[in-house]
């Protein structure tokens, strides 16, 4: 499991923000042929990291997880959002991945 941490957010008055993952989705099933057998794929929600596996299904078409978060600053204003992550096909190759536009949650266990 790879750490990604939710930076760049800022407030328009420089007030201190918190960050907390709401939610973890990917593009590939948990339980992809390929995907390793392994769950949950991700960890973190109610936590300002997230914590994502650093694996894809062989055939597919490169992992992408959607980390969505809420950022909340100390006057109790907030904002939501969603960064994409994305798990390269092979190490060091450039390839870009492709979205499937599925949708499922990284947090599930498959056993």
């Amino acid at each position: 499991m790879f750490s990604v941490s939710i930076v760049g957010v800022t407030d328009p008055d420089d007030l201190p923000v918190n960050i907390v993952v709401t939610q973890i989705l990917q593009d590939e099933s948990v339980a992809a042929p390929g995907s390793g057998n392994t769950s949950p794929d991700a960890t973190g929600v109610g936590t300002s990291t997230a914590m994502v596996r650093a694996e894809r299904a062989g055939p597919g078409t490169r992992r992408i997880y959607f980390i969505s978060f809420s950022a909340t600053n100390t006057t109790g204003q907030q904002c939501t959002s969603t960064v994409p992550v994305f798990v390269p096909h092979d190490q060091g190759q450039g390839f870009t991945p492709v979205d499937t536009g599925q949708r499922f949650d990284s947090t599930e266990t498959n056993f």
